[in-house]
């Protein structure tokens, strides 16, 4: 019962979190690229974009464009995803249970993916950015140990699916090595080999492309950038408040901000053992790994944070997709936290040094910090596409084209971002 009360829950939130506007709004890839590919070649769940596989978005927009028909199609979209973030936080719930069995501290982690304070800015609500998501619930699937043949069978499909929709899952292949003789375990794990040895023979097939920005990373950027798109976005939630901040008061707030995630990653290495160890030595340098790629992959211009100078220049400071999985990994710490000062562990001396933060009134007043992080962004300040197009709109503008003109032959539908446009044959509307 608890885990379908998480996934309701985490349905009805994700979907509520999303502008009505956005909702209606197609983004990015969902239009473009897996619905115009659908609808001219069929589902081709395993065809290569941009280097890498996509099965998972391509298989809810297949479904969605199927069933729901092109005029519906981008708030079915929206729901559809709203739903797999749910699911995504009933399986986070289902795999806490191999850190802890404290009920509050399994209920944050589980809430993380649906209400991290940067997740509604961009990344909620659409098929394209799906795979942050994917990537937040590998490491949970790799080190929960299932107890029957049907939980064997979830985790196995759900590190496949997972690995062959995010091909940063690369990332979490050292937690292969963990408990290997366990056999259990590799029910998840011979998922995720197949689904990696599937977007790396992608890649290497068809190598991805470029933007051509004409940009170089440098470290600084990456390391100015990781503080802001990750403590500062928990502790802001809004990219304009990150910039007026650093325009009234230079780097303080950002510095600030990550102080108190410091002192929560000193405390878990100390007092965490075994899987929860292993678990916070995953999270933390995979929200830094993961935030890195993201410069270093695609460098942009808006990415050099170390020559943002001018408070013009931040005043074009934006959160994005990129901030989602740093942000949820460096925020898992602190449910662990909660979970690794509720175990009597070490000796007799090191627990009398320690006994201040084992009390229940220190795992109270984290929870409840941790409870005001996820609540008060609960509604998005600067969503990306929250002044539309509809496509409900375009759809139907682009019948009445085709059924007037009959000298065309497609017509294109606006979409977001800016210059984003799906090509739509006549016959499919």
């Amino acid at each position: 019962m608890m885990l379908i009360a998480v996934g309701l829950a985490g349905t009805l939130l994700a979907f509520f979190r999303v502008p009505a506007v956005s909702s209606g709004t197609v983004w990015a890839e969902d239009g473009r690229v897996f619905l115009q590919e659908y609808l001219e070649q069929g589902p081709g769940l395993l065809a290569p974009y941009d280097g890498y596989l996509h099965f998972l978005p391509r298989l809810i927009v297949a479904f969605v464009a199927a069933v729901f028909g092109l005029e519906a199609y981008a708030v079915a979209l929206t729901a559809a995803c709203s739903v797999v973030i749910g699911l995504i936080a009933a399986l986070t719930y289902y795999c806490t249970s191999a850190l802890t069995s404290n009920v509050t501290a399994r209920l944050a982690w589980a809430s993380i993916p649906v209400l991290v304070a940067p997740g509604a800015l961009e990344t909620m609500g659409n098929a394209a950015n799906l795979h942050w998501y994917l990537l937040w619930l590998m490491p949970w699937v790799l080190l929960k140990h299932p107890d029957t043949f049907a939980q064997k069978l979830v985790l196995a499909a759900a590190a496949l699916a997972g690995a062959l929709s995010e091909i940063q899952s690369v990332l979490f292949l050292p937690l292969l090595l963990w408990r290997i003789k366990d056999k259990s375990l590799w029910w998840a794990k011979g998922g995720f080999i197949i689904g990696v040895v599937c977007q790396i023979t992608t890649l290497l097939a068809f190598p991805r492309e470029r933007d051509g920005m004409g940009q170089d990373w440098d470290i600084l950027s990456v390391i100015y950038g990781y503080f802001l798109n990750s403590s500062a976005a928990v502790s802001f939630g809004s990219s304009t408040v990150i910039s007026n901040h650093i325009q009234a008061f230079g780097p303080a707030p950002i510095i600030l901000s990550a102080i108190p995630f410091a002192v929560v990653a000193i405390l878990v290495m100390r007092l965490s053992v075994g899987v929860q160890r292993v678990a916070g030595i995953t999270w933390l340098l995979a929200s830094g790994i993961v935030w890195a790629a993201a410069v270093v992959v695609n460098p942009a211009p808006y990415f050099k944070y170390a020559e943002f100078d001018t408070l013009d220049k931040w005043s074009e400071f934006f959160l994005s997709r990129y901030s989602t999985a740093p942000s949820m990994f460096l925020l898992a710490l602190i449910p662990l936290l909660i979970a690794a000062t509720s175990a009597s562990s070490g000796s007799d001396l090191q627990r009398t040094r320690d006994s201040f933060i084992k009390t229940p009134h220190f795992r109270a007043a984290l929870a409840g910090v941790f409870l005001i992080l996820q609540s008060i962004y609960f509604f998005p300040v600067d969503a990306a596409s929250s002044s539309g197009p509809s496509w409900a709109e375009g759809v139907r503008a682009a019948r009445i084209s085709c059924s007037t003109d009959p000298t065309l032959s497609s017509v294109e539908i606006l979409q977001e971002p800016a210059g984003w446009r799906s090509t739509i044959r006549c016959e499919d509307l």
